[in-house]
């Protein structure tokens, strides 16, 4: 809201794009994110974290597990779920600095949620 006084999180995505970004994420809590860049515009969820201890730093595991994944050269939807599960990793633990997860933690917390397809990709990684 404070960016672009929408509080609808595509309208806000939109015009953010509008300033020159080729993607933006909108990281939406509990509900996932929101991905939009060129040729696509996405909600994009693991489901529910069950056992939420403690919310600090779970947007920084986010942009560190999702700019791994597109380093390792991952479609964004797949990167937003790695992201994902970093953060989910990280908010059901307390404290932000003392549990940043291993990427075998990462894998744990798709493979929970039935994201097996990317757990194989990842392995290779």
């Amino acid at each position: 809201y404070q960016l672009t006084r929408h509080r609808d999180p595509l309208k806000a995505a939109r015009v953010i794009r509008e300033y020159g970004p080729k993607v933006v994420i909108v990281t939406l809590g509990k509900d996932g994110c929101l991905v939009l860049g060129e040729g696509i515009q996405e909600f994009v969820s693991l489901g529910s974290i069950e056992g939420v201890v403690d919310t600090t730093g779970a947007g920084d595991a986010f942009c560190g597990g999702f700019l791994m994944a597109v380093l390792n050269g991952l479609p964004l939807v797949q990167a937003c779920k790695v992201g994902s599960a970093t953060s989910a990793h990280l908010i059901t633990r307390l404290g932000g600095h003392e549990h940043a997860p291993f990427l075998p933690d990462i894998q744990q917390i798709l493979r929970e949620y039935h994201e097996d397809e990317l757990t194989k990709i990842l392995e290779k990684l």
